[in-house]
């Protein structure tokens, strides 16, 4: 009876192990697709000055913009 018990708790742990490593891949793996998909603007302009070369990237992250605007709403009432 005792040797089952065993038997019963290494597999529930290496089921709760399996699934906690599922876990975590899949969690990095989002994190990391969602890191690489950020919308970026590309600015190349002829006016800049010619010391510069090569473009520049303007990186926006529209969930600050969201904020910065209800709070610029907020202060305008």
């Amino acid at each position: 009876d005792k040797v089952q018990q065993l038997t019963w708790l290494i597999v529930l742990e290496i089921a709760t192990g399996t699934h906690l490593i599922v876990f975590v891949i899949t969690g990095v793996v989002t994190a990391s697709k969602s890191c690489n998909l950020k919308p970026s603007i590309r600015i190349s302009s002829q006016s800049r000055s010619k010391s510069w070369s090569g473009e520049i990237t303007v990186l926006i992250d529209f969930d600050m913009l969201k904020i910065c605007q209800s709070r610029v709403a907020r202060n305008l009432k």
